[in-house]
Order: C-alpha cells, then sequence, then structure tokens
C-alpha cells in the first residue's frame, strides 16, 4: 500500500489521487473563469451599463470555470495521452532521421 506525504499528512493511494484531482479540478475552474471573464469583456458591448457587464462576465466565468472543473479527470487524462504521443512522435522523428 502506497503512502504520500503531503504537508504533515499521508496520505493513502485513494486519497492522493482525489487529492490531484481536486487540485485538477480547481486550477481548471481558474483557468477558465479568467479565459471567460477576458471574452466576455472584450464581447459586451461598452453602452450596456456597468452591472449588466458584470454580471455577464461573472455568470460566464462560473459557467466556465464549472464546465472545465467537471471534465477535469478527462482533461487531465487527454493532457497525459497528448504529451505521450508527442513524446513518442518526436522519438520516432529522431530515429526516422538517424536511419
Amino acid at each position: 500500500m502506497a503512502q504520500y506525504k503531503i504537508g504533515n499528512r499521508y496520505l493513502s493511494e485513494e486519497e492522493y489521487e482525489s487529492h490531484c484531482e481536486v487540485n485538477w479540478m480547481l486550477a481548471l475552474f481558474v483557468i477558465g473563469a479568467v479565459m471567460a471573464v477576458l471574452y466576455a469583456g472584450s464581447a459586451v458591448p461598452e453602452e450596456w451599463p456597468k452591472y449588466f457587464r458584470f454580471l455577464v462576465a461573472g455568470a460566464a466565468a462560473i459557467f466556465s470555470g464549472s464546465v472545465l472543473s467537471f471534465f477535469a479527470g478527462y482533461i487531465r487524462k487527454a493532457l497525459w495521452f497528448s504529451t505521450m504521443l508527442g513524446v513518442l512522435s518526436g522519438v520516432g522523428y529522431c530515429l526516422w532521421v538517424a536511419v
């Protein structure tokens, strides 16, 4: 049974996976929220009242952050898969050039 030390706590493998999943969810929520606020700020016309622009940007941030955090497990696996595919492609390219 594997144990991982996080701060002053020792976590089992299941607890560690849960901890990593929560970290991914938080990071993806923040990334999605920032991207949504930046896009909503440029997409909403300046003529609209400031409170309405604020509400639109806030709703977009919460929605997009929630969607990204909901799919955190799939995004994590897709990122891992694409990284491994990139490494294998790089190795294959180096072998192709060398031969």
